[in-house]
């Protein structure tokens, strides 16, 4: 947690929210979360693969094809509500959909607009694309706020010893924040929304492009909310007063989140979730589910290897994180020789994997509150930012390791039932959502 309290120290001392005020221009804000996630993780706690960014015929003929939806919508009437969603799981009739959004989007009930940055060919939805991505490509980039860049760069310097975001980076963020404004302005303007969800992280463009049409903003949680999630979490002294982009309210999945950090919203309301909420009554297949993602996905992916090879008696589920999924193919190959190791991405639930489970493996995920919510046992592997899940220490059925054999030692150990309610997961209240929707 040193780099959290170093960098909101460095927030304040710096006047870093100062930047762009006299031009109403938060870029401190809009670039931050970039720059904070380049101290946590620096490359060489990456798992480095040469990936090709180039698109195939098949992704330019699907864009094309979301061209006629997207005008045909444009011309309809007015929609009240919108729902900005990323639709990265599959449900039971293998269909991607928005697990945090879905009880706003069948409450509303195909009255509302979903505007949906998944690429994927089989949504559960009716929904127009985001184009946003694709305007950033097309409008050439400027180089306008380079003097804000120096002022940031001095700070980084004099508080970290060096600034590990190039000018080039700062000016890309730049330009797709002012990208994705143009369309979701142009959206707005023709729409005219009363109320926009939003259902992936914190863009700062549509909150901008929302406030200068009038439509209240709301945030859906996604993922554990912490202090060192920095879209989410500021220093103490700022208040929605300041010179940031931040939505009006932040729905929640219980009550338990946005408590001891500074979270600026109007007001944190708890909508709950259905699908984190459940216990899915799956048969204990005694399984290790070890939980990846882009950042922790080296480290966990040479332990995997490890344990496989000293355990072929158990079974190993390598859960990749949707960020992850384009590196399935080489997860494959690293695992080659290992007939007791399983990658999976969206094919099944987590929720569901983790029911199935002995035990959880992960360093930092969210997933560790689902485990907690269904009793089971969590192993909590000391590397990279693990730091931060220290808070839970003394609860049950959690456990820190450094090696195999205390990994070999915690597999022996019992799973206690706890009857103790965290509420970091509750029923979806339908009641409080179709509230929102008359405020």
């Amino acid at each position: 947690m040193e780099i959290i309290n170093k960098f909101h120290q460095m927030e304040l001392e710096c006047k870093l929210f100062e930047l762009g005020k006299e031009i109403n221009f938060p870029v401190w804000d809009i670039v931050r979360y970039h720059v904070y996630i380049k101290y946590l993780y620096p490359k060489e706690r990456m798992l480095e693969l040469k990936t090709s960014k180039k698109h195939s015929i098949h992704d330019y003929i699907n864009i094309c094809l979301h061209i006629v939806p997207f005008f045909v919508e444009l011309l309809s009437k007015r929609k009240d509500n919108i729902i900005l969603s990323c639709s990265r799981f599959i449900n039971s009739d293998g269909q991607y959909f928005d697990k945090p959004a879905d009880a706003l989007i069948k409450t509303l009930n195909k009255k509302g607009l979903i505007i949906e940055s998944f690429s994927g060919n089989r949504l559960a939805y009716k929904y127009i694309y985001d184009f946003s991505n694709i305007i950033s490509r097309l409008i050439k980039k400027t180089s306008l706020h380079s003097i804000y860049y120096k002022e940031i760069l001095i700070s980084l310097n004099n508080t970290f010893g060096k600034c590990l975001m190039s000018f080039d980076e700062f000016s890309n963020i730049i330009h797709v924040y002012e990208c994705e404004y143009l369309f979701y302005n142009f959206i707005f303007k023709i729409k005219k929304p009363k109320r926009i969800f939003i259902s992936r992280g914190n863009p700062k463009a549509s909150i901008l492009a929302a406030n200068n049409n009038n439509a209240s903003t709301y945030l859906l949680q996604h993922a554990s909310i912490e202090i060192d999630q920095v879209d989410l979490s500021y220093p103490k002294k700022i208040s929605r007063k300041d010179n940031i982009l931040f939505p009006m309210y932040v729905l929640t999945f219980g009550t338990y989140w946005c408590k001891n950090i500074n979270t600026p919203a109007k007001k944190i309301i708890s909508i709950g979730n259905d699908f984190y909420f459940s216990k899915p009554k799956a048969k204990n297949e005694n399984s290790i589910l070890i939980i990846s993602t882009i950042i922790h996905g080296k480290e966990l992916s040479i332990l995997t290897k490890k344990i496989a090879e000293n355990r072929s008696d158990l079974k190993f589920i390598f859960k990749l994180h949707p960020n992850e999924y384009h590196k399935k193919y080489f997860y494959k190959k690293f695992f080659n020789n290992l007939k007791n190791v399983d990658i999976i991405t969206s094919s099944i639930d987590t929720n569901e994997l983790v029911a199935k489970s002995q035990l959880v493996i992960l360093i930092i995920s969210s997933v560790l509150y689902e485990v907690l919510n269904q009793n089971k046992k969590v192993a909590i592997y000391k590397k990279i930012n693990f730091e931060r899940n220290l808070k839970f220490i003394g609860y049950k059925n959690v456990y820190f390791f450094n090696d195999l054999d205390e990994l070999n030692f915690i597999l022996l150990q019992p799973t206690h039932y706890s009857n103790i309610k965290y509420n970091f997961f509750e029923p979806t209240n339908y009641e409080r959502i179709k509230q929102l929707f008359s405020d």
